[in-house]
């Protein structure tokens, strides 16, 4: 399985790259929102790991392009932002899970295998 993990934090990143490749998937990476953009359009991904608070192309951007596209793509949120209209937006452009950030081993493994239904 193939996932997207973005996030504009390079040390998020590599956590989350140690963590989910211990699990066998394929892991991709993108900086931004841009590079996010870039990759979901060329590529299909299985999930995607989603950081909101990113330069260039913010994270709320991504999501409302994949629902405005239409892409299916399950997104985990991963943000500090606990917010009820950040949770709402999120949920109502097409994320599934919303994780505060940095999120918890357990609680990542769980989720990420809870939406992929393994």
């Amino acid at each position: 399985m193939k996932i997207l993990i973005c996030d504009d934090s390079q040390f998020i990143r590599k956590r989350l790259f140690t963590i989910l490749s211990e699990l066998n998937f394929e892991i991709e990476e993108a900086k931004d929102g841009a590079e996010a953009l870039d990759l979901i359009t060329s590529n299909n991904y299985d999930l995607i790991l989603l950081d909101l608070l990113m330069p260039n192309v913010t994270g709320k951007e991504v999501l409302e392009k994949m629902f405005d596209d239409k892409i299916k793509t399950p997104v985990i949120v991963l943000s500090a932002d606990i917010q009820e209209t950040t949770l709402n937006y999120c949920y109502e452009k097409g994320a599934v899970a919303f994780l505060t950030k940095p999120p918890k081993t357990e609680e990542l493994i769980e989720t990420v295998k809870k939406v992929l239904n393994l």
